[in-house]
This record gives structure tokens, C-alpha cells and sequence, in this order.
């Protein structure tokens, strides 16, 4: 493949996520990431969870978990799909990923073994466009291990069934791949709640995991709401208030003529009588309507 055929996704969040300028982004990142005083050296992790939000926001905690754990050449990152865009299950499958001062490659085999393994997955660039559940964590990755490579996948609105086949392609293909991988599922878990809020909602969402029981995670066991599982309050769709009922005689009529007709409801201005009219709910209240009410010395 010569180089000008080679796909290039350019950086779409640097400047607002992470520093735009190079020196800067590879100077945070290297902060970030900087092993702690006294801190054991890293441990090899078969698969580990990191927050994708802006590094002002979650940065500190994603650099933690990578200066912790042993970075190996070849990183596969799982994302959630934000935009909507793409497919369903979406993988990038040649060339590279550009960030701030330089390009971090695809690896070639592995994700062509993917696409082998895995029929869920599908070529796709679209989805990962203006994605930046993956592109946030790439400088801090590449600051621990210079010689990285990735395959990149986002996912989005995938059945439990279809999870269990997804997984199974791609534990096949790590299995029988040249040297470790390492697998990053990217998910802030949530973005709104209390300290003591979220560290107990994640034990519960760890429980499953640590019991290798991972359908209870999407409520195939006991009912538990977990709030990684929610949609966060800007990715849910808006709801629709239900229109007004039409009163024939506007047809025809403009806009600011028309009589809308109120509805029975609980809680509404109609009410119905003992004798069946329709009559106000305030009527009820009153006993009466005012007229009766007035004759009695009532007032409104």
C-alpha cells in the first residue's frame, strides 16, 4: 500500500479534549501517566476500563490507570458510539491514527483477524469520524509505550446475544495473536453523580464480572439498574408532547381563531358530573356553578 493510499483519521477533538498544540498535549500526557512516588511497577492486564472524557475532567484517573498497567505493543480500544453515525459494530481497518505531533499505526493482521472472527464487525470509518471515546486516550497510551499500534471499535446498540458473539471473535483472535494485547473498554460509567454514589453503583456493576456472570450486567439476571448501562441525559432522544386534540370547526381557520378542546384527565380543568355533563373542576370544589353560588352569597 503506498503512503497516499493509506487511511488517515485526523485528530477531531484535540483543542477541546486535550491540547491541540504537541508539545503541550505530549508534556500533559507524559504528566498524566507519570508512575507515582513509592507505586508498585506496572502489572499486565488482560483488559482493563477508562473514562473518556476531557483530560481537564477524567485525565488524571485514564493517566493512573496506564502508568499502573503493563502497555504492550498492540491495543485493542472498545467505544461506545456517541454520534449515531456508522455501523453498529464499526471497525477501523488500515492505515493510521493522527494525533498532535505524530501518527499511532493500525495493526494490519490483527484487524483483518478480527474481521475474520468476528462477522459482526464491518469496515467502517464513518463512526469513528468525530468519535472521541478513542482519540482522548491515544496520547496518554502512546506516552507509555512509544511503539503502539491499535485496532479500533465502536459499538453501539448491540443485543446481549450479539455482546457474547463479539467477545467470542474477538478472545479467539487475541488467543492466537503474535504477543499481548491489551483491551480498553472506554466508558466514563457515568458523568453526574456523587463520589459515594458512584463507587457504589460500580461495585455493583463489578460484581458481575468478578462472578463471570455478565448478563446480569444488561438485567438478563435479578433487575439492578446500573448506571453505566443508562443513557446519559444529552445522548437521550428528546420526548414528544402529545398535540393537542383538533376541533373540526378550525379546520381552515388561522392559527390564532382556533379552540383547542380540553381533554378529561386526573388532575385536569374538566371534570364529569353526577349526571353526566361536563362541567369545571372547580365547580366540584364550590359546590355549584357561580351564578348559584352568588345567589347564596358565594364569591369566586
Amino acid at each position: 500500500m503506498s503512503p497516499s493510499s493509506r487511511a488517515l483519521r485526523p485528530p477531531a477533538v484535540a483543542g477541546t479534549f486535550y491540547p491541540a498544540a504537541p508539545a503541550r498535549a505530549s508534556a500533559e500526557a507524559a504528566r498524566l501517566t507519570a508512575a507515582e512516588a513509592g507505586a508498585a511497577g506496572p502489572s499486565p492486564a488482560i483488559a482493563v476500563v477508562s473514562p473518556h472524557a476531557g483530560w481537564m475532567y477524567s485525565g488524571a484517573l485514564a493517566g493512573r490507570l496506564f502508568a499502573r498497567v503493563a502497555i504492550p505493543e498492540r491495543v485493542l480500544v472498545l467505544a461506545p458510539n456517541h454520534t449515531g453515525r456508522g455501523a453498529r459494530a464499526s471497525l477501523w481497518t488500515d492505515g493510521a491514527w493522527c494525533i498532535p505531533g505524530r501518527e499511532i499505526a493500525v495493526d494490519d493482521a490483527f484487524v483483518h483477524a478480527l474481521l475474520r472472527h468476528a462477522p459482526l464487525l464491518e469496515p467502517d470509518r464513518e463512526a469513528h469520524d468525530h468519535e472521541h471515546a478513542i482519540e482522548v486516550l491515544l496520547p496518554l497510551l502512546v506516552a507509555r509505550q512509544p511503539a503502539l499500534r491499535i485496532a479500533a471499535v465502536v459499538l453501539g446498540g448491540l443485543s446481549f446475544t450479539e455482546c457474547e458473539a463479539l467477545a467470542a471473535g474477538i478472545a479467539a483472535v487475541v488467543a492466537h495473536a503474535d504477543g499481548p494485547t491489551l483491551i480498553v473498554a472506554s466508558s466514563d460509567m457515568n458523568h453526574y453523580l456523587a463520589d459515594d454514589e458512584t463507587r457504589a453503583l460500580d461495585d455493583k456493576a463489578l460484581a458481575p464480572l468478578t462472578q463471570a456472570r455478565p448478563a446480569r450486567l444488561v438485567g438478563r439476571g435479578p433487575r439492578q439498574r446500573h448506571h453505566h448501562v443508562r443513557l446519559h441525559p444529552h445522548h437521550r432522544r428528546r420526548a414528544r408532547r402529545p398535540r393537542p386534540r383538533r376541533d373540526p370547526r378550525d379546520i381552515g381557520r388561522p392559527h390564532h381563531q382556533r379552540r383547542r378542546q380540553r381533554r378529561l384527565r386526573p388532575g385536569g380543568g374538566l371534570r364529569r358530573g353526577d349526571d353526566g355533563t361536563v362541567v369545571p373542576r372547580y365547580w366540584a370544589r364550590a359546590k355549584g356553578p357561580p351564578s348559584r353560588r352568588r345567589g347564596q352569597g358565594g364569591s369566586l
